[in-house]
């Protein structure tokens, strides 16, 4: 299951970054072509990077390929680095459930605001990717409390910095 929502997660990075390309080439070629610019492809850019930041945070902590400080894992081996991936792992998870907790908040809190270049858009749709992102992180770390000496797809514990 984990392996399919880190796909999801890739496959819908994917074409949020690939959305925000287009809109971005859209407003520059707008702005050169025919001297003005859209108004709602600034806006919209920003609430698409939003998405991409949380949604492809859950693909970077499956696959280990996060940025860490590990000045301190590359200092020990064996038993510690497993006791420090195991701390890492468990402020993750409370760090995302109170991104949980509060996005859901937002999320209802913005039901009726609406974007302002883009008024069929309400605000929180932009604010869902918080709970959806902190969710699928949180799906993606109990397994790995639950398991800690179990290898994960990377060799590493992080990325580098």
């Amino acid at each position: 299951m984990l392996q399919v929502l880190n796909r999801v997660s890739k496959w819908l990075s994917c074409v949020i970054f690939t959305a925000m390309f287009l809109t971005t080439l859209l407003q520059v070629v707008a702005r050169y072509v025919f001297g003005s610019g859209f108004v709602w492809t600034e806006e919209l850019a920003r609430y698409l990077y939003v998405w991409l930041a949380f949604i492809g945070s859950a693909a970077c902590y499956y696959e280990n390929k996060h940025i860490v400080v590990d000045i301190l894992t590359a200092r020990v081996s064996g038993t510690w680095k497993m006791i420090l991936g195991y701390i890492s792992d468990l402020m993750v998870l409370a760090f995302n459930l109170v991104i949980l907790v509060g996005g859901h908040r937002m999320v209802l809190a913005n039901r009726t605001a609406r974007a302002a270049s883009i008024p069929a858009l309400t605000i929180n749709w932009v604010y869902l990717a918080i709970p959806l992102g902190a969710a699928a992180v949180i799906l993606m770390a109990i397994p790995r409390l639950l398991n800690p000496r179990a290898q994960h797809t990377s060799s590493s514990v992080g990325g580098e910095a």
